[in-house]
């Protein structure tokens, strides 16, 4: 029907413009973070766009089920307000064939988007955000080092200073290195410094210097040393933990894997877009009011539900994680007791 379509166009653009203002509330974060790494050379000048692209399709689902019920939320309130859900109810149209259509034309596409983000797209995108960050991590130090600013070095636990450097040859000059092992540090001044790469990660070679080695606990001595050429190895830096590595598989990897935390990763991702229908019957019933009785409240009361409900789901889903049970005591049911309730309120009679 086309009063039923008016009413999916009234919720399609609101959710569309919400999505896009929570996105890049959460962004600018993301944004302020990696332009301050690009200022300062540690990622190259074409990250932003990168990390950002991948930042926003990661953030997605956890956007999209807020921005639906807010939409849905905000377009019923105005619908009930200004007498146009009286005129859907005159006309033979109840709140339950209401929420039937909109579960039907609205909630089931983004459902059925973010199940797609979820367990295929969101870890693709995160899997090559990770290369990317590690590539960008890896790059020559020459690359990575600023003149006149002091740099990390992967994972030697070093400073690397360079008072100048040469675009052409890719030496840095006027080295300065301090490395802390333990309670020994060792300082290094060297004229120049240049990069060769291997299989095992790159090799920083340090010409022309001295090396100062002390420590700071008691009866050590101070070993000084002067050097031609002076080499480290620099070993890769990689996004190699458990979870980071399980978010960036599909749930079908995942699936294939076959153990109990794969699992338990394919039930959350799962659940967490089964908020959609929820919210979608929730905005329904919280909107259920005769026009102009005063009850503005229901957009406070949907936005306090929407908070109790992310926090529940989320206290439920960490507290059952590490039981035998997890999976079958996944959040869903939950939610069943939660439609369940919705659907109560939605047959009651409108005051």
């Amino acid at each position: 029907m086309k009063i039923n379509q008016y009413l999916y166009k009234e919720i399609a653009l609101p959710f569309i413009f919400i999505t896009g203002v929570l996105l890049a509330l959460l962004i600018s974060t993301e944004l302020s973070e990696t332009l301050t790494k690009v200022l300062t050379g540690q990622y190259s000048s074409n990250a932003i766009l990168v990390i950002i692209g991948y930042q926003s399709v990661l953030l997605l689902p956890e956007v999209i089920p807020a921005a639906y019920f807010l939409a849905c939320l905000t377009t019923l309130n105005r619908f009930s307000q200004d007498s146009e859900r009286a005129i859907y109810n005159s006309i033979g149209i109840s709140d339950a064939q209401i929420l039937k259509g909109l579960l039907i034309a609205t909630a089931t596409p983004i459902f059925l988007i973010v199940i797609l983000l979820q367990n295929i797209i969101c870890p693709i995108a995160n899997n090559e955000l990770n290369s990317f960050v590690d590539q960008q991590r890896n790059r020559p130090i020459t690359d990575i080092v600023q003149p006149k600013t002091f740099a990390s070095i992967g994972k030697m636990n070093s400073t690397l200073f360079a008072g100048s450097a040469e675009t052409n040859t890719g030496l840095l000059k006027d080295i300065f290195t301090v490395n802390k092992a333990g309670d020994k540090l060792t300082v290094i001044i060297g004229e120049n410094a240049s990069t060769q790469n291997t299989d095992n990660g790159q090799i920083l070679i340090i010409e022309n210097g001295q090396q100062t080695a002390f420590s700071f606990s008691p009866n050590s001595s101070t070993r000084q040393e002067s050097f031609g050429s002076l080499s480290y190895l620099i070993e890769p830096s990689t996004s190699n933990s458990a979870s980071q590595k399980a978010h960036s598989k599909t749930s079908i990897e995942l699936a294939q894997e076959n153990s109990r935390v794969n699992n338990i990763e394919i039930a959350d991702r799962i659940n967490s877009a089964l908020l959609i229908p929820l919210f979608c019957l929730w905005a329904v019933a919280l909107t259920r009011f005769k026009p102009r009785s005063a009850k503005a409240g229901a957009m406070a009361t949907g936005i306090f539900f929407y908070i109790l409900t992310n926090f529940s789901y989320r206290t439920i889903e960490s507290g059952f994680s590490k039981t035998n049970w997890s999976i079958y005591l996944s959040p869903w049911w939950f939610f069943l007791a939660l439609a369940f309730f919705g659907l109560l309120l939605i047959q009651r009679k409108t005051r």
